[in-house]
């Protein structure tokens, strides 16, 4: 009887100890679960951190790729208006377009004509500008430009030809190069590059 007792307590220790490791299992595996789950969030967090310290990267580049286009279109715009001025239209407005565009040159040297200027005043500010080999010419080209636009100006019914036109037009090419050039190698590379002619009202 004792043994069966002894059995018998034996067999309650070992049912209990099973209940017991039944019961704790559940919360042991979830606890494991719990443990286990955080050790993603590291990489998750190292994913983030990389998009986001790659995304100033493209936005800056995206910057300073639209300033680039907008340094570089001003070249092109300008070229492209000269070409419309001094090309385009009938003689008596490529003259006017040639005469603009001696204005404009005159401006970029940091000199303004006064309003109530001549043409023969804005001619001669034009010459005194230039260095001393270039005024020969300088005065056969800025004359037979002023003589023009005076001429369209005021006498409306006199026609400038096709050929007038385009020696004032060369003529013009021809000073305002010597203009650009007689700035200095740094301001005449800039020259290109100085938006303001883009904003200035044809006058």
């Amino acid at each position: 009887m004792g043994a069966v007792l002894g059995d018998a307590r034996g067999g309650g220790r070992g049912r209990a100890q099973e209940t017991a490791r039944d019961t704790s299992d559940p919360e042991e595996a979830e606890d494991t679960r719990d443990r286990e789950a955080p050790r993603d969030e590291p990489s998750d967090a190292a994913e983030d951190d990389g998009e986001e310290s790659r995304a100033p990267w493209w936005v800056a580049a995206s910057i300073v790729g639209v300033a680039l286009a907008a340094v570089l279109a001003v070249p092109v715009l300008r070229l492209l208006r000269g070409r419309r001025r001094l090309r385009s239209g009938t003689p008596d407005r490529r003259v006017l377009g040639a005469w603009r565009e001696l204005r404009d040159a005159l401006r970029l040297c940091s000199v303004t004509p006064p309003p109530g200027n001549t043409v023969s005043d804005t001619v001669a500010l034009v010459t005194d500008l230039l260095p001393a080999r270039a005024r020969g010419w300088a005065e056969v080209d800025l004359g037979w430009l002023g003589r023009a636009v005076n001429r369209v100006a005021f006498s409306p019914g006199v026609a400038v030809t096709e050929a007038q036109a385009s020696s004032i037009v060369e003529g013009v090419r021809r000073q305002t190069r010597e203009l650009r050039l007689s700035r200095g190698r740094a301001r005449a590379l800039a020259w290109w590059f100085d938006p303001r002619p883009l904003l200035w009202r044809d006058r």
